[in-house]
């Protein structure tokens, strides 16, 4: 019996080491992406190319908060330097909706021009 209750551990170790490894890789994926898109925007000034990088980060990722979070941040700034009214829709819905996202939240409070607010817009 020893045996095999050292055995189930062992192999309960070894899934969760091989789940967390998968998990460690998602971000680094996700990371990634989002540097590829932040160069689009900021070295080749491609902004609907970088949108376009940053809308299928959103949906690759969706379970993500904070990836999703940073993704529609930078997706927003690329529709502000457009002078595109999409950027503030977006900010918003970072306010409502990423709100424990504290870093993403309070850039979106601040382009929406509500720096010291903490609750919605």
């Amino acid at each position: 019996m020893r045996y095999a209750t050292r055995t189930m551990l062992a192999l309960a170790s070894a899934v969760l080491l091989v789940a967390a490894g998968l998990a460690a890789q998602k971000t680094d994926s996700a990371q990634a992406l989002l540097r590829a898109a932040t160069d689009k925007a900021v070295v080749d000034g491609d902004l609907n190319g970088a949108i376009k990088q940053y809308q299928s980060i959103v949906e690759t990722f969706k379970t993500d908060r904070a990836v999703v979070a940073t993704a529609l941040v930078r997706m927003a700034e690329c529709y502000q330097k457009l002078g595109d009214a999409e950027s503030r829709k977006i900010y918003e819905q970072v306010v409502r909706e990423y709100v424990d996202q504290k870093e993403a939240a309070a850039v979106a409070r601040a382009r929406l021009g509500h720096k010291g607010e903490t609750g919605l817009v």
